[in-house]
């Protein structure tokens, strides 16, 4: 079994990188490919040092042997910064899912 993650960007950092309207869209939460996470205070951070705000990238994503993520944790090599609660698992949950359940065309069509 695996876990799988998604790559997560500070938004400043990575909203910099793109197109302004393309920006836009994912700091309002209406693009398909991103979500956008508001910031995380140093008192909702596990280690008391904040999480900034995040973009996370759909297209990038990797999985990890559930084993290893455990034992990272138990070991203290990585750490959890903090959980997202009902409803904004879901919706990260449902946008993610949402993005891979689409259906790929070659082309498209054109009215002859």
């Amino acid at each position: 079994m695996s876990i799988l993650f998604c790559a997560a960007y500070p938004a400043d950092d990575y909203c910099k990188t793109i197109k302004s309207e393309v920006a836009e869209r994912i700091v309002k939460d209406d693009h398909k490919r991103y979500l956008f996470l508001e910031a995380c205070g140093a008192t909702s951070d596990r280690t008391n040092e904040g999480v900034p705000e995040l973009v996370l990238d759909f297209k990038h994503y990797f999985g990890l042997p559930t084993d290893q993520v455990y034992h990272g944790i138990e070991s203290g090599s990585m750490a959890r910064r903090f959980t997202l609660v009902s409803p904004y698992l879901e919706h990260l949950s449902h946008s993610f899912s949402f993005y891979f359940s689409r259906i790929g065309l070659p082309d498209r069509h054109e009215s002859v």
